[in-house]
């Protein structure tokens, strides 16, 4: 379905090229993609008083070089998933991660991943 003309929606392409990325408040939301050809680490900080998760916010990543993105919880953050599904599944394969719970952090991944 369009978005109606009154709508200012819009998301944000983020291109990630460092082997280590830290996401940020502003990347809710947005899509972030991975390009580098070497393992990556998507590290998710925990909330603190100058940036807070919400619950239901969401970190769509692609692994488009042919890198793995593994998240990492930092401090404080919980990062589950299926068996041992931990990491993207490949080049162009797309995840997503989903805050469930705060104090502590949870933070679900699902999507194309291995």
């Amino acid at each position: 379905m369009p978005l109606n003309s009154t709508s200012t929606a819009k998301n944000v392409v983020s291109i990630q090229a460092a082997a280590s990325y830290t996401a940020q408040l502003t990347d809710r939301s947005n899509y972030t993609r991975f390009t580098n050809n070497s393992s990556v680490s998507f590290v998710i900080p925990a909330s603190s008083p100058a940036a807070t998760w919400q619950v239901g916010d969401e970190l769509l990543f692609e692994q488009a070089g042919s890198g793995t993105v593994t998240p990492t919880g930092g401090t404080g953050v919980t990062i589950s998933c299926r068996g041992t599904a931990v990491a993207t599944a490949g080049q162009y394969a797309v995840a997503m991660l989903k805050c469930v719970a705060l104090g502590p952090d949870v933070w679900i991944l699902t999507g194309d991943v291995a």
